[in-house]
């Protein structure tokens, strides 16, 4: 919907880390996703295992909200609220999940210059399972901000009634960021990422004989897991981005999509720590489980699949991996098809990384 206002800044929650306060935002659609604010976050420190725009029923989460002062002089009394949303009905105070209301914080003064300062939100959340159940805990976080010279609380400001939302496009003080609650059980990996399908194509590339087509999987292990070609994979990879962390050449999960892996200090610190970015590296795990599945056949750790001269048919390799995995962990595999005698008559290697 087009801008009946249009307020920027000085206070600014930035929608991307580019964002200068200009107003509106344009455009305002899934082409500049406007719902990925890097300035609001989950901070939960008695489980390191979500990232910061998840939380986890029965887990003490605190809102987090940076807000920038992009004029020249410091502005005092500086006040945050915050409200965690069920965007399917707007995001505004009036869509607030269940057992949820208005989190507020405070900072006495933020400096001039594009300065920043870190609001901690009041009361703690501790997400409930009602609460999970909101589309399937795919929620939003909602972010205003405002003091005693610039911007304006959310209780007087007015909803679209098309979208019953707040005019987050038109308003540098306002700001959002989706986020995700899961159940108890889920961690890193979690039960999300237990079971992997990998789905390749077997093929018999005899023009005159039959065979019957046997696939196998191996883990690599040691060096030989990430050679030249991995990490070519990882470097080209929308995942990954490359980094030098103490004079060194390092992977770290990168921002894709609506999802970011990397920790927001990356943003906040001129000088990188190892801290400060999710590393990729080898697993600890080194057990696995498995099992290939083919159409009209079945499925099973010792499939027999037939094939005809030239014929090819999709294979799925459902691969098991620990649901303790840590994020920024690497699997490498082989994926091998072979005849009866043994003869390999293709296959594929595979580079895993666990991500959120």
């Amino acid at each position: 919907m087009p801008c009946v206002n249009t307020i920027s800044g000085p206070l600014v929650i930035r929608y991307k880390s580019t964002d200068d306060g200009t107003r509106p935002i344009n455009p305002c659609d899934a082409t500049n996703p406007f719902w990925v604010s890097p300035d609001i976050w989950l901070d939960h420190p008695s489980d390191n295992t979500i990232d910061e725009a998840t939380t986890k029923v029965g887990v003490v989460t605190t809102l987090k909200v940076l807000v920038h002062n992009v004029g020249q002089q410091a502005i005092n009394n500086v006040n945050v609220e915050a409200f965690i949303c069920d965007f399917t009905a707007g995001v505004s105070p009036a869509s607030a999940i269940t057992g949820t209301g208005k989190f507020t914080g405070f900072v006495s003064s933020i400096a001039g210059g594009n300065s920043g300062q870190i609001v901690t939100c009041t009361p703690s959340w501790t997400p409930t399972t009602t609460q999970l159940a909101v589309n399937n805990g795919h929620v939003c976080m909602l972010a205003n901000c405002f003091s005693d010279t610039d911007g304006q609380s959310v209780d007087t400001m007015s909803v679209d009634p098309v979208t019953h939302s707040l005019p987050i496009c038109c308003d540098s003080h306002l700001a959002q960021r989706n986020i995700h609650i899961v159940a108890a059980s889920q961690g890193q990996g979690g039960a999300g990422l237990k079971n992997i399908p990998i789905k390749l194509i077997v093929a018999n590339p005899s023009q005159d004989v039959d065979f019957v087509v046997t696939p196998a999987i191996r883990r690599v292990v040691g060096p030989a897991a990430i050679t030249k070609n991995e990490r070519w994979m990882l470097e080209t990879s929308p995942f990954i981005k490359t980094i030098s962390l103490n004079g060194r050449k390092r992977f770290v999960l990168a921002e894709q999509g609506n999802i970011r892996f990397t920790n927001r200090a990356a943003e906040r610190k001129p000088n990188l720590l190892p801290t400060d970015v999710t590393l990729i590296g080898a697993s600890r795990f080194r057990k696995f489980d498995y099992l290939f599945e083919a159409a009209d056949i079945g499925s099973g750790r010792d499939l027999r699949i037939p094939l005809k001269p030239g014929q090819s048919t999709p294979m799925t390799v459902n691969l098991q991996l620990n649901t303790n995995e840590a994020i920024g962990s690497t699997h490498t595999f082989d994926i091998i098809n072979a005849a009866p005698d043994g003869t390999v008559l293709g296959g594929a290697r595979v580079l895993t990384v666990i991500v959120p």
